[in-house]
């Protein structure tokens, strides 16, 4: 797999803004065009996006968007280089809108509102809900306990306004999951507001995080989509049989065994499903 990785956010936003202004036209001519698939994801989501000992990309949702490009250079007869370009809750929507990227695949849950900005391939590819992560010891117990209770969370996140007005919460929302982490390590929130599959995963194993648990029910869950800009029929519908071909063949379920996260019964039932067509 070859990467062409920007090292820094900050770049990459100054270097696409530049790359891609002159483009127009259908994705996937601009793909064939250039020899690249270009995707945005997030590198600091571990285990489905992070940086390896090497510096490259890797992870569950980097392995995904591998198997897109092999599969689009097979429908292009022509070898595709992969670039992954690196975002945050807060700018992933805004990256792929202004073509920084060809396709978003991130922890992207559907919602209607995302709908009306960019195309949602559908099926989802993954699900997940909203949960906490606290300290074993924070008496967080029930979602009605979280009133007037400083919680951290992403910038751009579905959760943040609805859970303020739910639960009267406090929402501390930050750029990413590094400054959420040392939000809650220095004890500046009591707990952060997160899809279940990401801190479930991530979290509550090592040092610091073995005093850390998942403390709720988790709700309000809804599929993990990728996401293209509108306009891109072809595009569409090439994910959107991907997308199947993942479920059919148990390439999500692998994927969890690989990389250690829930074993979802989501998941699973998607297998059943697209393997019994």
């Amino acid at each position: 797999m070859n990467f062409r990785f920007t090292g820094g956010i900050v770049f990459v936003v100054l270097f696409c803004g530049v790359a891609f202004s002159a483009h127009a036209g259908p994705v996937l001519d601009k793909v064939a065009e250039r020899g690249k698939l270009i995707a945005c994801t997030s590198v600091e989501n571990r285990p489905f996006g992070f940086l390896g000992t090497d510096g490259k990309p890797m992870g569950f949702h980097v392995d995904l968007i591998a198997t897109v490009k092999d599969r689009l250079a097979k429908k292009l007869g022509k070898a595709l280089e992969l670039e992954i370009v690196p975002t945050v809750p807060a700018n992933r929507i805004q990256f792929l809108q202004q073509g920084k990227c060809d396709m978003l695949l991130t922890s992207l849950n559907y919602t209607a509102e995302r709908a009306k900005l960019m195309e949602l391939i559908e099926p989802g590819y993954y699900y997940s809900g909203a949960n906490i992560l606290a300290r074993k010891s924070t008496p967080i117990r029930q979602w009605e306990d979280l009133k007037d209770k400083s919680i951290c969370s992403n910038q751009g996140s579905m959760w943040n306004k609805p859970y303020e007005q739910r639960y009267g919460t406090r929402i501390l929302a930050f750029t990413g999951n590094a400054e959420n982490a040392q939000a809650l390590l220095d004890g500046r929130c009591v707990g952060w507001l997160s899809d279940d599959a990401s801190i479930a995963t991530r979290m509550g194993h090592n040092p610091p995080w073995d005093d850390f648990e998942v403390k709720l029910n988790t709700q309000d869950g809804s599929p993990h989509v990728v996401a293209i800009q509108f306009g891109n029929a072809d595009f569409r519908d090439f994910l959107s049989d991907a997308v199947k071909d993942w479920h059919r063949t148990g390439a999500i379920l692998a994927l969890e065994k690989k990389w250690q996260t829930l074993n979802s019964k989501w998941a699973q039932e998607r297998y059943n499903e697209f393997r019994a067509r």
